[in-house]
């Protein structure tokens, strides 16, 4: 989560978020059991955008990521 103490206070949501993606996560989880803030998806889709722009991010670990959920969304239905 995201949103835990430990990462948020030290990283920032958005910044943990580019940090994950970059790392290899294929998905992001924000539980907002303390932080239901409504900017969060716009503000993490922002930093993504940006480390995309930057380079930070190449969009093909983010297309990586894309395909291997599909992958395994399509095996979960059977």
């Amino acid at each position: 989560d995201l949103q835990m103490a430990a990462v948020a206070a030290r990283f920032g949501e958005a910044a943990a978020a580019v940090a994950a993606l970059v790392a290899g996560c294929d998905l992001l989880l924000f539980s907002g059991f303390r932080n239901r803030d409504s900017t969060l998806g716009p503000r993490v889709n922002r930093a993504v955008a940006a480390a995309i722009a930057t380079g930070l991010l190449p969009r093909a670990r983010l297309v990586e990521s894309v395909l291997r959920v599909a992958r395994m969304t399509g095996r979960l239905k059977g």
